[in-house]
């Protein structure tokens, strides 16, 4: 997965930074268009810039503290993704249930939770929200030797809700 985002970045970045229209090459509508040509070129800085990111989170996940996921009688720890929200008290989730391979929660006060995340993950769970995984999901997959103990830990604690 980080080689992928690694190698993705790279080849982004190298088309958006280096000039392919002045090779010689056969007459095409992408490298002699200027507007498609320099379009292209923005959206391969883009792509770069997110692969960057995600590649980023994915070392920063390597070296940092190996508890993803941490079940207590007060709290849920939630670390499993670039979008977690961390610390999620029991008396603020208003629902849970899975849904694939994820656990989704929605909070009593989703804000309380998103406005500590900065713009572009609080775009990511907005996007969650869009897509019916509720204010935030944990990715189940990540830890799937652990996800049923993990999982019925929860529903000790919180009774899962069904899906309306």
């Amino acid at each position: 997965y980080g080689l992928v985002l690694l190698f993705a970045t790279l080849a982004m970045a190298a088309f958006a930074v280096f000039d392919v229209a002045s090779l010689p090459h056969k007459e095409t509508a992408l490298l002699d268009n200027v507007v498609l040509y320099y379009g292209f070129r923005v959206l391969c800085l883009v792509c770069a810039v997110i692969c960057a990111w995600g590649f980023a989170f994915f070392v920063k996940q390597l070296f940092s503290d190996p508890v993803l996921i941490e079940v207590c009688d007060e709290y849920l720890y939630d670390h499993s993704s670039a979008i977690s929200v961390g610390k999620i008290m029991w008396e603020d989730i208003a629902q849970a249930y899975v849904l694939g391979g994820f656990l989704v929660i929605r909070f009593v006060d989703a804000e309380k939770y998103l406005g500590r995340l900065n713009k572009v993950q609080r775009a990511m769970g907005k996007l969650n929200q869009k897509m019916n995984y509720g204010d935030t999901c944990i990715v189940t997959t990540r830890f799937a030797e652990r996800a049923k103990e993990f999982l019925a830990e929860v529903e000790k604690r919180h009774p899962f809700d069904p899906i309306n």
